[in-house]
Formats: structure tokens, sequence, C-alpha cells
């Protein structure tokens, strides 16, 4: 029996000397582990400095001078390498003079144009074109508060007023301009080739041919709409188009519709709201906003609006309402809008 004892004993001591050594083991492996290293390099990810001034880039510092500074550029506007941004004048002489020496050249390149034009009535008519082109966009970059092109717009206005001056001089008014044309069919008459109509066109040019011109017939075509540019001209139409806007904000003072130059065209000026028309409204892609000294507008109440140029208001839209007495009488499409030649 005691060798029974001895023999379990031992095992005993054995397997608790085996965990013992197993735990020490297992003790020193996690106290003594080395670490896993690796070469890492310094660096510094950002840094900033603390200063006071105006950071430029590629300029020329001007050196302070006695003068006239004139910047020729608009605030805002984008200036390109090598541009030309502002003149110094040595004093307001100076500057008379460039301003004369600039008029001159004007003057001189207006004569060689005018010498260049064949003085028939299509070129005087081609010149009243590109001068009320130039009022209109000049009307239109005021209208949309873009004024970064205005020297310039001034100066196409002022430009084509002294060329058609230069070439027609002060006797090629609307009147004058008659005589020429009946000149033409006195002259076509004479060789044989007798003329029975005489077709004219242009609803803001209307008054003046309908009043004992040589015209027998009138082909005006926005008089059937009208807009905000023609009712400045002061014709006997009146406006038959309308863009009914909703009201979305009026914070601030100010009243927001849902009317912008998607749905209303601004290439011959802004549109006139009929129950604010001395507002002029800021368009912009989805909206337009006036700024009235009182209203009593709420949001989803709806205002009505003259276009600002009737043919591409038309060009924007698929249909059109036809309404009397503020009921909708019919509806037409319209076919023609998006074709393209």
């Amino acid at each position: 029996m005691k060798q029974g004892k001895s023999l379990i004993t031992f095992v005993i001591l054995a397997f608790t000397a085996v965990l013992a050594l197993y735990f020490g083991y297992y003790v020193f492996h996690v106290l003594n582990e080395p670490y896993r290293t690796a070469q890492v390099y310094s660096y510094t990810a950002n840094d900033s400095v603390i200063a006071d001034g105006l950071v430029v880039r590629d300029a020329l510092l001007l050196p302070a001078q006695n003068g006239i500074l004139e910047i020729t550029l608009a605030e805002g506007e984008k200036v390109g390498k090598g541009q030309q941004v502002a003149l110094v004048y040595r004093d307001s002489q100076a500057q008379a003079s460039q301003a004369q020496i600039e008029e001159l050249e004007m003057d001189i390149q207006l004569l060689e144009e005018a010498i260049a034009q064949p003085g028939d009535l299509e070129s005087a008519a081609r010149l009243d074109e590109d001068i009320l082109q130039s009022v209109v966009d000049l009307r239109a970059s005021y209208a949309l508060g873009d004024y970064t092109q205005l020297r310039a717009q001034a100066m196409a206005v002022k430009s084509g007023v002294l060329k058609r001056g230069y070439t027609y001089g002060e006797g090629m008014t609307a009147a004058g301009m008659s005589t020429r044309l009946r000149e033409l069919l006195a002259f076509l008459d004479s060789r044989g080739i007798p003329v029975s109509q005489v077709s004219g066109a242009s609803t803001g040019t209307v008054e003046f041919k309908a009043g004992g011109s040589v015209y027998t017939e009138l082909q005006a075509g926005s008089y059937l709409f009208m807009d905000s540019a023609y009712h400045r001209l002061g014709l006997r139409f009146q406006n038959a188009l309308f863009i009914q806007a909703t009201v979305i904000s009026t914070a601030g003072g100010r009243i927001v519709t849902d009317a912008g130059i998607k749905c209303c065209g601004v290439d011959q000026g802004p549109p006139v709201f009929v129950d604010f028309p001395s507002c002029v409204p800021v368009m912009s892609e989805e909206h337009s906003a006036i700024y009235p000294s009182e209203h009593s507008c709420r949001p989803g109440d709806r205002l009505t609006l003259i276009p600002g140029h009737c043919c591409t208001t038309m060009n924007l839209h698929d249909r059109v309402f036809l309404t009397r007495g503020g009921c909708v009488m019919d509806c037409i499409p319209i076919t023609s809008r998006g074709k393209c030649m």
C-alpha cells in the first residue's frame, strides 16, 4: 500500500511541476516578447505662418509716385497674363490728352469704315440693327447687375451712332429712307419693272411705316404678344403675353418668385411685374426677386409678369394658355420651339 501511495504522490508532484514550468514559461514569454520595429522617416505634415498683409501671385509692385491712377478693368473682371489693368497719368492734362487721342483714333476708324460702306438702304438698316443690338445688350447687362463689360458696351453704342452719322449724315432719317425707297421704285418702274407690293417688317418701326410711307403691307410679328422692351417704345399695341409666377418667399423685405430666366427671356431687358412696375427684378436661373418699398404679398400668392422678350420666352414653353376675363378658354401647343435647321 505504501508503494501505491508513493507512486500517486510522485505523479501529482510531477504534474504540478509541469504546470508550474508551463505557467512560468508563459509568463516569461509574455513579459519578454520583443517588439517589432520598422524604419521611419521624419517629415512635417503641415505648417502655418501668422502674418498680416495681402497675398499676391506673380505681381509687380509699382513704386509710389505722384499722378492719376485709372483702373481699366471692372471690379471682379477676370485678368489674363500680360493684360493691362491700370494706367498711370502724370497729371490731369496727360489724362485729357490720352482721351483726345483715343477719340481721334476712333474717328479715323469710323471714317475708314464710312468710306468702305456702299451707301445703300441695306447698309443703313444693318447699322441701325447693330446700334439697336448694342443698346439692348447694354440695358440687359444693367438690368442683370452685370457691370463687367459696361465700358465696352457703352463704347459700342457710341461707335455705332457715330459710324452711322459719318456714313449717312443727319439726312438719313426715316423720312430720308422713304425718299430713297421712292427713288428706287421710280428707277425700277422706268426700266419696265413695276413694283406693286412693298413689304416692311419690324414691330418697332410699324408706326413710321404705316404713316403715309411707301409701304403697302406690314409684316410685324411681335405686336401680337408685345413685351416689356417694345412697351418702352410707346407703341399702340397692348401686352398680351404674361407669365404667372408664384411667390415663394417674402423674407427680408423682398419678394422672391419661382420665375427665373429659364422661363422668361431677358436678352432684351428684364421682365416687368404688373403689380410693381417700378421695381427692376434681380434674375437668376430659377427665381426672380424684387424689393418694393411696401407690399402685402405672402408665399403662395400669384404675380403677373410681362416678359422682357416675347420671342425667346415663347421658345421656353411647351404650350400657351388663352384666357378671357380670368378664365382659361383654350390651350395651344407651341410646336415650333426647340427646332433647328
